[in-house]
């Protein structure tokens, strides 16, 4: 009978070498210190190698039963903190596999002791043979030339990567990006080695008569040998559900060589011309205008009408609200609040596994409930069941910042980044986050590679501006400030932003034409308190900042989740109303 294997003092795993009983780790002898809890998880995952340890031996191993503690998001947390250390993620599972909603796994191998020559065999991980960890699914060629049929094409590629983002263990390039690339002329295996993947499927779409014949292939990108291919042919009755089980099929055949976890149903397609609706709202919601969120929610009201069981429409719907009120304050916050929260739990009670939508319902948390745990859990959790989605790690990094952990925030909107570099909404999150952690040169420059992707971006200018200001280059800001009102006009964030750039470099009157304008708006729209405050702020008007923050409390503002971070109020940070108030938002001191 084989006997446990119980860590020694000193265990060796790659290049890794970690001592328990000091809480340390090292890496080519270079000291990474473990915090208490991530270091008794690794001791408990290392005490049964390949094995399932769940969360709630974790749980009780960490915590005494008596202790009042929120155990799923210290749990996140903590497995986050260990992941940092050993420069893990959970979408690449060199060393810890998550099992969703059932515990972790150590899968690589492991020296016992006596070392390497001494007679004792390591521990191989079985799935840390060689196998595919990251993909891209290229735009299906349809060679037929119909417009029709190139949409039934898009609708497999899109499938294929919506399945697939669904295998934890799976690093899938997200559609934005795969997109660029169709049409194109560049070698296949070319794009593949840029994107860093392991292997890529392609596939054409041929029509004739009643008939559809559709043939794939998964090629490994190292060897470029093919590890499968296959060709369909089915009549064309549904397009839809032939769309959706050809999916199916195909999945199960590329992740042949995974270890997949758990997979959520799938995610029922509308008809083709409302599928362009959800794509076009997609596109809309992502470029961050007012103009553009306004036209996403007219594409994903008709989608959800049209089509009611359409899990993903709803969550637009959701984040489309959420966005409308975050980044504009054209909203009252508990009247997008309660849009929102209505969409996300309609996604919800479709597809239960859907990550947009928990990502949304984390987001409603963190903006207008102002419950912090529940925002982490929730982001923490989304990351966990689906590492492919750049949207749940930009949130985290949102929720970071306002409480105050920069380096942490910058860190996973990088990641988000990683995902989809070419969002533009993610790089403008990364130029915002930065100037929020008063990195203003680096800000700057993030924000004008931004402004490289859309010139006509008016967040990136407002932001860029904002960061002139803080180095007191007004020129500079106030150029930029009124190119995003150029942009947006009715905005009342730019306006607002504006106005304090004009009470700093002693523009008053200017300035206060732009507490008027703000007015006369809210005459016929919502405009948040908050903004108000702002170019008081400016002007040095302690008294009446804090008068309009107290409202903008009240109605509770977006805006006030970032008080502990925001630039333009830190005139007001000694100010005793300004510290209660602070106290009442329950932030970190």
């Amino acid at each position: 009978m084989e006997t446990p294997f119980t860590p020694p003092k000193r265990i060796r795993f790659g290049l890794l070498e970690v001592d328990l009983r000091a809480g340390e780790l090292r890496k080519k002898g270079r000291r990474i210190r473990l915090q208490e809890q991530p270091c008794q998880i690794l001791a408990a995952l290392l005490e049964r190698p390949g094995e399932i340890v769940t969360r709630e031996e974790l749980c009780r191993r960490l915590w005494p039963q008596d202790t009042f503690v929120d155990f799923e998001h210290s749990l996140n947390t903590a497995i986050l903190r260990l992941r940092e250390a050993l420069r893990d993620s959970s979408e690449n599972h060199d060393l810890i596999e998550t099992l969703p909603r059932r515990g972790y796994r150590f899968t690589a191998y492991v020296d016992k002791p006596g070392g390497p020559g001494s007679g004792s065999e390591g521990f191989l991980a079985e799935n840390s043979r060689e196998s595919i960890k990251s993909v891209v699914v290229l735009p299906f060629e349809d060679l037929s030339g119909d417009k029709e049929q190139q949409c039934f094409a898009d609708g497999i590629t899109d499938e294929l990567i919506a399945r697939l983002a669904k295998i934890h263990s799976l690093r899938v390039i997200s559609r934005t990006i795969v997109m660029q690339w169709k049409n194109g002329h560049k070698p296949i295996a070319e794009i593949a080695r840029e994107l860093r993947v392991d292997a890529f499927v392609e596939g054409t779409v041929l029509s004739a008569g009643n008939r559809i014949r559709i043939t794939a292939e998964l090629v490994e990108v190292s060897t470029e040998r093919h590890l499968w291919a296959e060709s369909y042919e089915r009549r064309r009755v549904n397009p839809l559900n032939v769309q959706s089980q050809l999916a199916a099929e195909m999945v199960k055949h590329i992740s042949f060589n995974l270890a997949p976890s758990q997979q959520g149903p799938a995610i029922a397609p509308p008809a083709t011309e409302l599928y362009e609706d959800y794509l076009k709202g997609r596109y809309y919601w992502n470029r961050r205008s007012e103009e553009g969120i306004a036209k996403a929610i007219r594409y994903f009201h008709r989608v959800t009408e049209e089509h009611p069981n359409y899990a993903l429409g709803y969550a637009g719907l959701a984040d489309s609200y959420i966005i409308g009120a975050t980044n504009f304050g054209t909203v009252p916050s508990n009247e997008a609040a309660s849009r929102a929260k209505k969409a996300a739990l309609k996604a919800l009670q479709i597809d239960a596994t859907l990550t947009e939508a928990q990502v949304s319902l984390a987001t409603i948390s963190f903006n207008y409930d102002r419950d912090w745990p529940t925002a982490a859990s929730g982001l923490e959790s989304a990351i966990e069941h689906n590492p492919s989605y750049a949207t749940a790690y930009q949130r985290y990094s949102l929720y970071l910042i306002a409480m105050g952990r920069l380096k942490e925030s910058v860190d996973q909107v990088n990641r988000a980044r990683e995902i989809d570099p070419l969002s533009i909404s993610i790089n403008f999150s990364l130029g915002r986050r930065l100037y929020m952690a008063r990195e203003y040169d680096r800000a700057i420059e993030q924000l004008h590679n931004t402004l490289e992707m859309d010139p006509s971006y008016e967040l990136a200018h407002c932001v860029l501006g904002q960061a002139y200001e803080q180095k007191g280059q007004y020129d500079e800001a106030i150029s930029e400030l009124e190119k995003a009102l150029a942009i947006s006009p009715n905005s009342p964030f730019v306006i607002s932003a504006l106005g304090h750039a004009y009470a700093v470099s002693d523009m008053k009157e200017r300035a206060e034409s732009s507490i008027v304008e703000l007015m006369e708006k809210a005459k016929s729209r919502y405009v948040s308190p908050f903004y108000v405050a702002i170019i008081y702020a400016g002007l040095g008007d302690n008294q009446k900042a804090m008068d309009w923050l107290e409202k903008a409390y009240r109605y509770r503002s977006n805006g006030l989740v970032f008080l502990k971070v925001d630039p333009d109020l830190d005139p007001l940070r000694s100010q005793p109303r300004f510290q209660d108030l602070q106290r009442r938002m329950h932030l970190p001191a």
